[in-house]
């Protein structure tokens, strides 16, 4: 499989479970500030909030047989001051995704946020995700 295999889509109603697995594996949720396995129950909520929440982009990226396997996020999205946060990158470990993908996603992201005609992304790495 290769990057131009990848569908970035929205996140949507019909993949934010698929978004759920992929943060609860333990390689990707271990990275996190609240690294605590999430409950399908804590999932919808969340994702109901996003959706009502202007402020917030996030995008899935799916393999050829539509299976989440990474994902970026835009959120905090200030228009007057012309920032956001940049985060929630994850990318499968699967040795099936393609190599490259969290810089791809990444790249995605930046390209969205200056179309947007953001001036600045804050983003927050713990010091052994380096």
């Amino acid at each position: 499989m290769s990057l131009t295999d990848i569908n970035i889509i929205p996140l949507d109603r019909f993949n934010y479970t698929g978004l759920r697995d992929l943060r609860n594996q333990t390689e990707i949720r271990s990275w996190f500030l609240d690294s605590s396995f999430v409950v399908e129950d804590q999932q919808t909520i969340w994702y109901s909030e996003y959706e009502r929440d202007p402020s917030q982009f996030a995008w899935v990226a799916l393999n050829g047989c539509k299976r989440v396997i990474g994902s970026v996020s835009l959120y905090e999205l200030d228009g007057v001051n012309q920032t956001a946060t940049f985060g929630r990158l994850m990318a499968s470990r699967s040795p099936a995704r393609p190599r490259g993908l969290g810089r791809y996603l990444g790249a995605f992201a930046i390209d969205f946020a200056m179309q947007l005609g953001l001036s600045h992304l804050k983003l927050e790495v713990l010091q052994d995700n380096l």
